[in-house]
């Protein structure tokens, strides 16, 4: 898939966390690369108070705050955020830790690493060395591993698989039953004996995941889609809208797959699929940053058109 007529500029074609973090793909260690991305701090807590009247300061039942330490005290962007009383700190360096097995093995090389909002959350990304899943003669896949830890109750530690298109650099992984896409670990008293399950369940775990999904994306390319196919497609999964700007949201991106789409030599499902996932990754007007693609509107986009485009090639 070239994308020269798509209008997706080259430097655009990133991955996920391509324009943020620090590289760390130098690092032989996950401290080292902690040290690189300016991530060795700590998180501590402290008791969070109700103000009652005009000077009389309480506890707040069951509630603390976690606050960077590297931070002076008088430094509000030291509070990382409001957690529960059972909220138990996971530091970096134990989060890290994680990827120490794959690395001693040889299955893992790093990539990036760096922290979002001011470090209510961290981040370290992985590839996973499995080699390539060959879909066609233009598309190959790779796997990639997001650890991300939270600090503000935002969510758990957790480590999620991502497969990422080869040549454009893009995140297609399709949520498969019965194989999950993350490994997560709770904030709680149990959270450093799930650390240490995790260790041994990551490779596993990630090698199912990248194994189902390149099945199923070849099964997806073995499926030969015609120009009737991809228009009756495209306006089932972005129908017209009542709303005037909706629906310029739904014909911009109609035109926008169907354009890439046909600027692949390969009119197949996997052809369709990548070209939605470019354009949900790539399009300038969209949220681009981390967490919306691998977590929250865009993943969450793809986690629901997925299912449909599978139903519609009845695969």
């Amino acid at each position: 898939m070239r994308y020269n007529k798509s209008g997706f500029p080259e430097a655009d074609r990133q991955t996920p966390w391509g324009k943020q973090g620090v590289d760390v793909s130098h690092s032989d260690t996950t401290s080292n690369a902690a040290v690189d991305a300016g991530l060795c701090w700590d998180v501590d807590t402290e008791p969070a108070y109700m103000r009652v009247g005009d000077a009389v300061h309480v506890p707040v039942p069951n509630c603390k705050y976690t606050v960077r330490s590297d931070r002076e005290p008088d430094d509000v962007s030291r509070i990382l955020g409001p957690v529960s009383g059972s909220f138990k700190v996971t530091q970096n360096l134990a989060a890290f830790s994680l990827f120490d097995p794959l690395l001693e093995a040889g299955q893992l090389e790093l990539v990036s690493a760096g922290e979002m909002h001011g470090g209510k959350s961290v981040w370290m990304v992985g590839k996973m060395l499995l080699g390539r899943a060959v879909i066609n003669s233009e598309s190959a896949v790779g796997l990639f591993l997001v650890l991300r830890n939270t600090h503000n109750g935002g969510g758990s530690l957790s480590v999620q698989f991502v497969v990422i298109d080869d040549a454009t650099n893009t995140s297609v992984g399709l949520p498969i039953k019965g194989c999950s896409h993350n490994l997560r670990f709770r904030h709680s008293n149990m959270v450093q004996a799930e650390i240490a399950n995790g260790k041994s369940e990551i490779h596993s775990s990630a090698f199912r995941y990248f194994n189902d999904n390149a099945r199923m994306l070849s099964v997806l390319d073995g499926v030969r889609v015609t120009d009737s196919l991809i228009t009756n497609i495209l306006l089932n999964i972005y129908p017209p809208r009542r709303a005037v700007k909706a629906d310029g949201i739904a014909i911009e991106a109609r035109s926008a797959i169907h354009g890439l789409f046909l600027d692949a030599d390969h009119r197949t499902g996997y052809t369709l699929w990548l070209a939605i996932c470019s354009y949900i990754d790539h399009s300038k007007g969209l949220n681009r940053r981390l967490e919306a693609l691998l977590w929250h509107e865009k993943y969450l986009q793809k986690t629901k058109l997925a299912p449909m485009l599978l139903k519609l090639l009845r695969v």
